[in-house]
């Protein structure tokens, strides 16, 4: 009997040791600095230290990725280069996401509210523009509607669908999340799930209508996002995919009382609806529409998203 628990023991550890040489690997493979640029600047929050760049002069413009696992403030480097010769540009890698910290916390809408109205109060110091993607939509929303004095205008690139929304953590959700935040097991799962073909077939899918236009650097800046900091990304990802960054802001959609854009991709499913969804709460919104775009439109079109940002914006 007690040869074989010293068995069991011993295969115990050397898996426990093999699966986290895996996790170590996979996570020095995707050390590739493609996020890292010559002006990045750290704003220390109390949860963390939160990257951003800012370039340009002029009325500032705050530019806010997406919650998708291996977003990052890359997703905006041509379009704040563009926005940048008539606007002072800042792009943010929020906590939990590129080369931000990646603190082992629950990540909720309000952490995210909290994070922004202080980014802006204590960085940007004035009222300012702001352009979001995807998911972080109800999070500036939300900034609106918990602190109107922070925002003057918003452009919402393909806002997460109205009544997703309101889905909650259920018993099954609230057991994913602790298997994902496991400390070896867990984040051998995660990198499992964030593999590189995962991860282009995502771009290949739901990113990009044109396929032709799909950098590989643009799939491993993703894969170095997602692996940073210790597998960090994992936590933000448990709490996105489990809902806990979800909340019911309709309220919030009919109490703003400033311009807001919808730029949808044409090729994002049922896109349509979605936006004339938000319009039916706020008569504020104004919707144009990105041709032959998913829901990138932004990297697979700067072009035509600055043009159209910039003549709302004016």
């Amino acid at each position: 009997m007690k040869h074989k628990l010293i068995t069991f023991v011993s295969l115990i550890t050397a898996s426990t040791a093999t699966i986290h040489f895996i996790n170590k690997s996979t996570e020095k493979k995707w050390q590739k600095d493609l996020l890292k640029t010559e002006t990045d600047k750290y704003y220390e929050n109390r949860f963390g230290k939160v990257r951003y760049q800012k370039k340009g002069s002029g009325k500032p413009v705050l530019l806010i990725h997406g919650l998708e696992t291996g977003s990052s403030s890359y997703e905006f480097e041509e379009l704040a280069e563009k926005l940048s010769s008539d606007y002072l540009v800042y792009s943010i890698d929020l906590l939990g996401y590129g080369l931000s910290d990646k603190p082992e916390i629950t990540y909720t809408n309000y952490f995210y509210v909290q994070l922004l109205i202080d980014f802006i109060k204590n960085v940007i110091g004035e009222k300012t523009y702001v352009v979001t993607s995807g998911d972080t939509s109800s999070i500036i929303l939300m900034s609106d509607h918990t602190d109107s004095s922070v925002i003057e205008k918003m452009c919402l690139i393909n806002p997460q669908y109205l009544f997703d929304m309101n889905k909650i953590p259920s018993d099954q959700n609230k057991f994913l999340q602790t298997v994902y935040e496991l400390p070896i097991i867990g984040t051998f799962v995660y990198h499992f799930l964030k593999k590189r073909r995962f991860i282009k077939k995502k771009f290949i899918s739901d990113y990009f209508y044109d396929t032709a236009k799909i950098k590989e650097k643009d799939i491993d800046a993703y894969m170095e996002s997602a692996h940073a900091g210790n597998a960090g990304g994992k936590y933000s990802f448990a709490s996105v995919e489990n809902y806990y960054t979800n909340i019911n802001f309709l309220q919030a959609l009919k109490s703003i009382q400033k311009d807001i854009l919808l730029l949808g991709g044409t090729d994002v499913k049922e896109i349509k609806t979605n936006l004339e969804n938000y319009k039916y709460y706020n008569d504020n919104i104004t919707i144009h529409y990105v041709p032959n775009t998913k829901q990138l439109p932004h990297m697979e079109n700067p072009d035509k998203v600055e043009e159209l940002i910039s003549t709302f914006l004016r």
